[in-house]
């Protein structure tokens, strides 16, 4: 049997949290509060397959970007590791949660999974790794260009924010929006190492920057809107995370690209990241030109 989180009964519930809660203890109004959004329409995106009376596996789309740009993304397949058909629960939740997509009208359905074993059984099920999300990392940190100025999220400012950080990412690969809750999220993230910033060249406000920082480590995510691109200012908003980092006297500073974004890949390379590692492999379900 596979249901909809927001399908499920409160036995159902209750078998969920404890397949949740085999890697890291949450409650039931934490797992509510992490489904029911309108990221998984409201839970219509959670796929859960039950075997006697216990969760066997999990997986999610998130559909909240049809309705912008027409893409929903299946990840986070989350299977019972002493389960041994593997392969039946993936293809089975593939199955549902493409139909939630289509059910929802996406133009084009993203398949995303991290481990080499899921990408293995997704070859048997005869589907190929379209591209890659690569890890990226420097090691020459000398500041190259004129830094870019930094204004800190806040109150008075976040639906400016919000707007250049949707013109910046809608219409990139693996597009994404934000909207007032999930800004007001951030807001509240001060404490955890996190940075949210818009970026200025002088009182013009031009992008935005996201900083992650993790102890030594950190990432970051760059935006420009298109009216702001091809002026050199690219290069420019990617010194100003760099160097913001290096006064952080952070040792080692990561991004994350989508391989088929070949003009950030190439200006990151450019500027001395090198590939680290692979942290995601993406299958075309769905495009104009191909459906399974």
């Amino acid at each position: 049997m596979i249901k909809s989180f927001c399908d499920l009964n409160s036995k159902e519930k209750d078998n969920l949290l404890i397949f949740m809660n085999r890697k890291e203890y949450i409650s039931l109004s934490e797992m509510e509060s992490m489904f029911n959004t309108k990221t998984y329409n409201y839970g219509e995106g959670i796929a859960i397959i039950f075997g006697s009376d216990k969760v066997l596996g999990i997986g999610r789309a998130i559909l909240k970007e049809i309705s912008i740009t027409g893409i929903a993304y299946i990840y986070s397949l989350d299977i019972l590791e002493c389960y041994n058909d593997k392969k039946y629960i993936i293809e089975e939740l593939i199955k549902f949660l493409y139909y939630i997509c289509n059910k929802n009208n996406a133009n084009e359905i993203l398949l995303g999974f991290r481990k080499k074993e899921t990408k293995e059984i997704i070859e048997k099920l005869g589907l190929k790794v379209s591209y890659s999300a690569n890890i990226m990392e420097i090691n020459d940190k000398s500041e190259k260009e004129h830094i870019l100025n930094l204004e800190k999220l806040n109150d008075k400012n976040k639906l400016k924010y919000m707007s250049l950080y949707n013109k910046a990412f809608n219409n990139m690969p693996h597009g994404a929006s934000l909207n007032e809750l999930e800004l007001n999220e951030y807001l509240n993230e001060s404490y955890t190492g996190n940075y949210y910033f818009i970026v200025l060249d002088k009182n013009k406000r031009i992008g935005v920057m996201n900083v992650y920082v993790n102890g030594n480590n950190a990432t970051f995510d760059i935006g420009l809107p298109v009216e702001f691109r091809g002026q050199g200012y690219g290069k420019r908003l990617l010194e100003t995370a760099i160097q913001f980092l290096v006064n952080k006297k952070i040792r080692n500073i990561y991004l994350v690209v989508i391989e088929v974004n070949k003009i950030a890949y190439n200006m990151y390379k450019k500027r001395g990241f090198k590939e680290k590692g692979i942290l995601s492999y993406w299958v075309t379900l769905k495009n104009k030109d191909l459906v399974i």
